[in-house]
């Protein structure tokens, strides 16, 4: 994503990490979006056709939404001119001004201030009307919106996929596993959060709560929200209207994190954790697995489309993605077990479904699993 420092919003900054990508060696492929305004500021269009033409895989202004909806016209026409998707996160920065929980029991009685459902779903529905006028003038344009979180978003979404418009979206592991009763302390999963008849347990009516409340690992960008909504994300993932897991990986050093709730970085360091939090949701019988591996792999390839280097999968004679994992095998989630500098999880300490052996990207390489030298 283009939230970089500098933000990558021309192409000689996107030049710079393409050449540090191929002087590392890795087989790893980098595949860098662009910014869809100068600074990711949200005032200025970024030179969308020149970072097309220096290999920018899509746009997006990642973790700040294009506020004017001008200039995110104009980026959907531009993107669609270069056959790239436009990605969103979608926030009402209005209605999110220095809220720090999602809104509901839980802020109130931590004392937070509420983060508003309707502050993703109205930006959702802002992007999906000015989609549907643009594809008039620019069939090629594309949108994809990134780590939605209320039901009523994905609502959104699912409408307009049955009309026919060409978006597509995401959800994140935390958002499908976990709930904002974390927050208070609570440590079970979303779907143990649902009583017989689908809606959320008090966590203070049930002794839940076992941990120490304000876990700053635990604020993210869109917030965690309740049960009812993590089983929306966890739907929508298996009927198809989430095309992908995306972890939204967000490492940050200690001194970003490990102050006042309100005050933390947003984010959660969770690239190494999502397989085992999917895996949890199948073992629960929440998900198939099938789903679980399509909404890993294939999914964020269609979303990726033509600017991979190669299809991902096994074809014969051609360079292999592959990760082979112990299905049976668990593992303990521990600072020193994680390779990300960033070690901001509130997952540290549990054990995770599903130990990857070796990865295979471009068909050498990339990873093994030390157990295996």
């Amino acid at each position: 994503m283009a939230n970089t420092t500098p933000p990558a919003d021309d192409p000689a900054v996107l030049a710079r990490l393409r050449g540090a990508a191929e002087a590392s060696g890795s087989p790893v492929r980098l595949l860098p979006y662009g910014a869809v305004t100068v600074g990711r500021a949200g005032e200025a269009l970024a030179p969308i056709g020149e970072m097309a033409d220096a290999g920018a895989a899509g746009f997006s202004d990642d973790g700040s939404p294009v506020r004017g909806g001008a200039l995110f016209r104009s980026a959907l026409l531009y993107a669609g001119m270069a056959g790239l998707p436009v990605i969103d996160h979608p926030e009402d920065l209005e209605q999110t001004h220095g809220a720090e929980a999602s809104e509901g029991i839980v802020a109130t009685v931590l004392g937070l201030h509420g983060w508003p459902r309707a502050a993703e779903a109205t930006a959702v529905a802002r992007d999906l009307a000015i989609l549907a006028d643009v594809i008039a003038d620019s069939p090629g344009a594309r949108l994809h919106l990134t780590h939605l979180s209320p039901a009523a978003s994905l609502d959104l979404v699912r409408a307009a996929r049955a009309r026919g418009l060409p978006v597509t979206c995401d959800v994140t592991p935390h958002h499908l596993a976990l709930t904002d009763e974390w927050l208070a302390g609570a440590r079970r999963w979303a779907w143990e959060a649902l009583d017989g008849s689908g809606r959320a347990r008090d966590p203070w009516a049930d002794g839940a709560l076992v941990a120490e409340p304000y876990d700053p690992s635990l604020r993210v960008n869109p917030p965690l929200r309740s049960a009812d909504d993590a089983a929306a994300c966890l739907a929508a993932l298996a009927d198809g209207t989430a095309d992908a897991v995306a972890t939204d990986h967000a490492p940050h050093s200690v001194v970003a994190k490990a102050v006042e709730f309100g005050l933390a970085a947003n984010g959660m360091s969770g690239i190494e954790t999502a397989l085992g939090l999917i895996l949890t949701a199948v073992d629960a019988g929440r998900l198939p697995l099938t789903r679980a591996i399509a909404a890993l792999t294939a999914g964020p390839a269609s979303v990726l489309g033509d600017r991979l280097v190669h299809r991902p999968g096994l074809i014969e004679g051609a360079p292999a993605d592959l990760v082979v994992l112990d299905r049976s095998d668990e593992w303990e989630v521990a600072a020193s077990s994680l390779a990300s500098r960033g070690k901001n999880s509130p997952l540290i300490g549990r054990s995770l479904p599903g130990r990857v052996l070796l990865t295979l990207a471009a068909g050498r390489l990339a990873y093994r699993d030390p157990s295996l030298a």
